[in-house]
């Protein structure tokens, strides 16, 4: 695991007030569960997190599989410069999704754009894979889950090997194999 960002030490800028770090736990339904901020008035901060099940208009999806879009709300606070954020995934729902735990990322909407933010593993913990993301701001941000399947194009496939579900030990799965090719493909 990549070792976590550090946040800046309290300091106190020029007429802009007192720059502090504070670290609050999220209230709501999403998979975001605690924040660390650094702002300036933030000591009575209060961040709350609702997963959405659907995007508000205008807004459009992302081109990559989401696990949940939040849309992230602080109150009683004046400024914000930099935010960490914790959030967790079930493991299952990363097998389930045919990627691994580093690929796993945090996304933030910024002006209609969806940019990805940097994300670090924290470790696991209760059936859930644990994150840290760094985050200029609050704003309306997506859990993503990069799909490892397609590491290269496959442009010719030959042949199709018929698998039973008995020889998978899948005995109670209906079978619904696709092609795989005849050579494994080479990705240089």
């Amino acid at each position: 695991d990549a070792p976590l960002p550090a946040l800046p030490s309290t300091t106190v800028a020029r007429g802009t007030g007192p720059l502090g770090c504070q670290t609050v736990n999220v209230g709501g339904d999403s998979a975001i569960s605690r924040v660390t901020v650094t702002g300036q008035y933030i000591a009575d901060i209060i961040v709350t997190a609702q997963k959405l099940t659907s995007l508000p208009s205008g807004v459009i999806p992302m081109d990559t599989p989401v696990y949940q879009y939040i849309d992230v709300v602080p109150a009683r606070y004046r400024v914000i410069s930099a935010a960490l954020i914790d959030f967790n995934v079930p493991l299952f729902s990363i097998a389930d999704s045919n990627t691994s735990m580093n690929n796993v990322h945090l996304c933030m909407l910024k002006n209609r754009t969806w940019v990805c933010l940097p994300t670090y593993r924290s470790g696991s913990k209760n059936g859930k894979a644990l994150y840290r993301a760094e985050s200029p701001e609050f704003s309306l941000f997506a859990i993503t889950m990069q799909n490892e399947t397609c590491l290269a194009p496959i442009t010719d496939i030959t042949s199709v090997s018929p698998v039973s579900e008995k020889s998978m030990g899948y005995e109670a799965w209906e079978s619904n194999i696709s092609a795989i090719p005849e050579s494994p493909v080479k990705i240089a």
